[in-house]
């Protein structure tokens, strides 16, 4: 017979630098409260103010409706949100909102030009109108796993193109000649 003990089972473990809300988590001891037009003040368990706070999303490309963690204007992580569904109101609609302004990425339907190289001047209609930008490096031309392309513009702006698949036969072979 084995007389080993068994396996330890892992825990999870809670740091008082990251405090959870979500369904695992129960009520949190902080708080989000809106200081003017969208922007965010983090009231911490211990009565801490950290003013100008962002809420981004953990996996924003493989799990856009999934958890999301509250940073500090320095990048420092207060917060972990597992689902940010779940918050009370009305810190989810500005949780919401947060969230959606920094996610917003015009989705690609058409690439009529593209012109120069590194830098290369883009001229496409996207969902929200017709678009011209500027992509410095190739390496701003991702492409994900599901034949989605997000291209990021000279100045952090993300487009989206869902399914390179989809787009018409010239708008695929400028994005292959240059992406």
């Amino acid at each position: 017979m084995n007389d080993l003990p068994p396996p330890p089972q892992p825990t999870m473990l809670e740091s008082p630098t990251r405090p959870r809300m979500g369904p695992s988590a129960g009520q949190a001891a902080w708080r989000l409260e809106e200081i003017d037009r969208g922007r965010l003040a983090f009231i911490a368990a211990d009565g801490g103010r950290h003013d100008d706070i962002e809420v981004v999303r953990a996996f924003p490309f493989s799990d856009p409706e999934g958890p999301a963690a509250v940073l500090a204007a320095d990048g420092r992580e207060l917060a972990w949100l597992d689902d940010p569904s779940v918050l009370p109101e009305p810190t989810r609609a500005a949780v919401e909102a947060q969230l959606a302004e920094r996610a917003f990425r015009p989705v690609i339907t058409r690439i009529h030009s593209i012109v120069g190289a590194q830098p290369g001047r883009w001229q496409v209609d996207t969902d929200r109108g017709r678009r011209d930008f500027t992509v410095d490096h190739p390496e701003d031309i991702r492409r994900g796993g599901s034949h989605a392309v997000v291209i990021t513009d000279s100045v952090g702006l993300r487009f989206l193109i869902p399914d390179r698949r989809r787009l018409d036969p010239r708008s695929r072979r400028l994005l292959d000649r240059n992406g």
